[in-house]
């Protein structure tokens, strides 16, 4: 039991030695990848293509909601009107519960279809701003990059100057901050003649 104790203290001594070891010094970088590809300059596109897609699967989710509502309605009406036999009843009923069925499975397809096609806009995105912070942590010699953010952040405390976030977005292009809005115009006087200019005080 001793000898064991004796074997881990010199084990952690020796993880200690290590880790204070200037050859095993890393040098620790860290970014905020998820702005840095939500401000891409084609995050833009990508978002128009995916709203465009988003538009046509609902259209076709639409369409197949209004035939189900109208033979639901049909065989309301009938129903009350007590104009069908017990077999067309059960026949309809049998039809209902299949385009349920269709439509169900539709809407889970469109939502599996809406992730994949999120995914094949996002991804040259990702790659390119990935490539970007490759390439800024070799030029500042950083062996590893943390991703740092609003969702999933890795780096709770850290130096501001390991912060390579701007200078990513500076290499590729990306604005962190929207342009600030255009001055209004001065509102013009009724009438549209431009007001007198304010005399002096004591003037005439």
């Amino acid at each position: 039991m001793i000898r064991f104790v004796l074997a881990a203290l010199v084990l952690a001594t020796s993880l200690v030695a290590l880790a204070a070891t200037p050859a095993l010094a890393q040098k620790i970088g860290y970014c905020n990848f998820q702005l840095l590809v939500g401000r891409h300059p084609d995050a833009a596109s990508a978002q128009q293509q995916l709203t465009t897609h988003e538009k046509k699967l609902q259209e076709r989710l639409r369409v197949n909601q209004e035939y189900a509502q109208a033979k639901l309605q049909e065989y309301q009406e009938l129903a009350q009107a007590k104009r069908m036999t017990p077999e067309d009843e059960g026949a309809r009923r049998k039809e209902l519960e299949k385009l349920d069925e269709e439509l169900q499975a539709a809407t889970a397809n469109a939502r599996t279809d809406m992730q994949r096609k999120q995914e094949e806009l996002l991804q040259p995105i990702i790659e390119k701003v990935k490539a970007g912070v490759e390439a800024q942590a070799k030029e500042e010699g950083y062996t590893y990059v943390l991703s740092d953010g609003p969702k999933g952040s890795t780096v709770l405390v850290g130096p501001t100057a390991d912060d390579i976030t701007e200078r990513v977005a500076k290499r590729l292009n990306i604005p962190l901050t929207d342009p600030a809005p255009a001055p209004a115009p001065a509102p013009k006087p009724a009438g549209g003649t431009p007001a007198p200019a304010p005399k002096p005080a004591g003037g005439k």
